[in-house]
């Protein structure tokens, strides 16, 4: 992957995570979902990233099924980052 691409897609996790943080969930979930694509097709570490930061917002609005799917493909990408 071509490194600013991966610095961009890193550049909106890290936007996101102080948006949770500063409790701006909707901004935080708005900046993920609207990137959804981009965060598809990029490598284990990246993609894991984003899952957990999207679970953390999924859980802090009460929507438990979304986070529990979320979490189920970030721990598929663990046991991929482990072989």
């Amino acid at each position: 992957m071509v490194d600013n691409v991966r610095d961009m897609l890193r550049n909106l996790i890290e936007k996101a995570q102080r948006y949770v943080s500063d409790a701006k969930i909707n901004d935080a979930l708005h900046i993920l979902e609207i990137n959804r694509d981009k965060f598809a097709n990029v490598d284990l570490d990246l993609r894991f990233d984003y899952l957990i930061v999207l679970g953390y917002i999924f859980i802090v609005r009460g929507e438990l099924l979304k986070a529990e799917k979320v979490v189920e493909e970030a721990i598929r990408i663990s046991r991929k980052r482990a072989d």
